[in-house]
């Protein structure tokens, strides 16, 4: 099968004419193993936000527009004027913008950003006729590496593109997830569920992303390609925290909005691969409650604890109600995973009494560490698939 003989079901136009077949992904960060950051640095300043840190050496920008529509897009060429590579960039939301919120919309039920999206195609022509016509000449052009990027609808925007002109090499950071409106887009256009399942085979190879934390905005839909999540992403935490966690998502304010949109920033994930990094291939959960449930996971114990000592700690506003509340839900726990027979050997009587709950957090004294310090978050199997998991001790 010829890919590039499917009809474009988008009617983006094979922009840059690459002939020497398709490049995959991983071949690309082979030969230059600093583009990951570079690309990161250079979805962060397509926001052209004021004091952006500077392009990261030998980028400079070759083309910036932006559209009434909402869009914006920039050009990146790297070792002017013998280019080793040319990036476009994708701007992502604008939170003022409300043509950028209302494809946010669209996003979340699995549709193309159109508002979008006839603005990026009239941006790549643009940059496209700049760069053969004015600027290099086509046999410059040959050996050069050209990638798409962008972040959050950015990133849905540069597989759009990347994808359908040609198949170029796309590096995303907080995609919310393109693969269903990809496949939909084949199939509406004709394809065959066997031609779809080969266009998927290549972008799994020449599509990747990075996520941060896992949130309420890179769990929306499916992704394509293939998926990394960059370990240990500082999170800045607040000074309030709530307890218990709420069983749903959209009941949790603090995972809904302080958490995701901490970890969804493009600053703090463009610094953090500024230094050396460590991301690891997951399969990133698909869905509002899938993500909800993972970021209550049992496996994010540091996590945790820091949650529960920035509660002790910074917050001496609590009541003595509170901590009492807080112990008695400890003791309930515990009495449940002993009638579960869970093989706890932490016995009841050996708590602190429930009449010197208040007193004995006042003191932080070990044994009320060493409580927290094994508190952490497990998918308890009563709970309904409408509900995320439950916090208890383990």
């Amino acid at each position: 099968m010829n890919l590039r003989s499917l009809k474009n079901p988008f009617e983006l136009n094979d922009l840059f004419n690459q002939e020497d077949g398709l490049i995959p992904v991983d071949q690309v960060i082979a030969k230059n193993k600093s583009i990951v950051s570079e690309c990161a640095a250079l979805s962060l300043d397509v926001y052209r936000d004021a004091g952006r840190p500077p392009l990261p050496h030998g980028w400079t920008l070759f083309k910036y527009k932006e559209y009434s529509t909402g869009y914006a897009g920039a050009c990146y060429v790297k070792n002017h004027p013998h280019p080793t590579h040319i990036v476009i960039a994708h701007r992502g939301t604008v939170p003022t913008s409300l043509p950028d919120l209302l494809d946010d919309y669209v996003l979340a039920i699995n549709a193309i950003p159109l508002l979008h999206y006839k603005s990026m195609s009239d941006f790549f022509s643009l940059v496209s006729k700049k760069l053969y016509e004015v600027t290099y000449s086509r046999e410059i052009l040959k050996n050069t590496v050209f990638v798409v990027t962008g972040h959050s609808l950015g990133a849905v925007l540069a597989d759009l593109t990347g994808t359908l002109a040609n198949f170029y090499p796309t590096i995303t950071f907080e995609n919310p997830g393109t693969k269903k409106m990809i496949k939909q887009g084949y199939k509406n256009m004709g394809a065959t569920d066997k031609e779809i399942a080969v266009v998927l085979s290549v972008l799994n190879q020449t599509c990747r992303t990075y996520q941060a934390g896992v949130n309420l905005i890179n769990t929306c839909n499916e992704q394509l390609g293939r998926t990394f999540r960059i370990q240990d992403v500082i999170y800045k935490w607040p000074n309030i925290l709530e307890f218990p966690m709420s069983s749903s998502f959209a009941l949790n304010k603090f995972y809904m909005t302080h958490y995701s949109l901490d970890q969804h920033s493009i600053d703090k994930i463009a610094d953090q691969l500024k230094s050396n990094y460590q991301a690891i291939e997951i399969s990133n959960p698909i869905g509002f409650k899938a993500g909800y449930i993972e970021y209550l996971d049992k496996s994010h114990k540091d996590y945790w604890k820091k949650y529960f000592d920035i509660m002790w700690d910074n917050n001496p506003g609590k009541t003595p109600e509170f901590y009492d509340n807080f112990i008695k839900y400890c003791f309930n726990e515990l009495e449940k995973i002993q009638k579960e027979a869970m093989g706890i050997n932490l016995m009841i009587e050996n708590l602190p009494s429930l009449n010197n709950s208040s007193t004995l957090f006042g003191k932080r004294d070990k044994q009320v560490d060493d409580i927290i310090n094994e508190f952490v978050v497990i998918e308890r199997p009563d709970i309904s698939n409408e509900s995320a998991s439950r916090c208890t001790i383990l």
